[in-house]
């Protein structure tokens, strides 16, 4: 659904999946990156703050740096 622009469904499978598997870091950072694509900037950032409480030696670490 990602891939297809179907954000609103792509967060809906990601919510559904984040309450199957909440200690799942990659699935907020996915979640980040469906919001930042949809411009809601706010529920970016705490996806991808989540992330990185999850994974704070994340190699990505730097790409979210504007959320700080």
């Amino acid at each position: 659904n990602y891939k297809l622009k179907n954000y609103t469904a792509a967060v809906a499978l990601l919510t559904a999946a984040l309450h199957i598997d909440q200690g799942n870091p990659l699935l907020h950072k996915r979640m980040g990156i469906v919001y930042k694509d949809m411009a809601d900037y706010a529920n970016a950032c705490a996806s991808f703050r989540k992330y990185l409480e999850m994974e704070p030696d994340a190699p990505d670490k730097a790409e979210f740096k504007s959320c700080f």
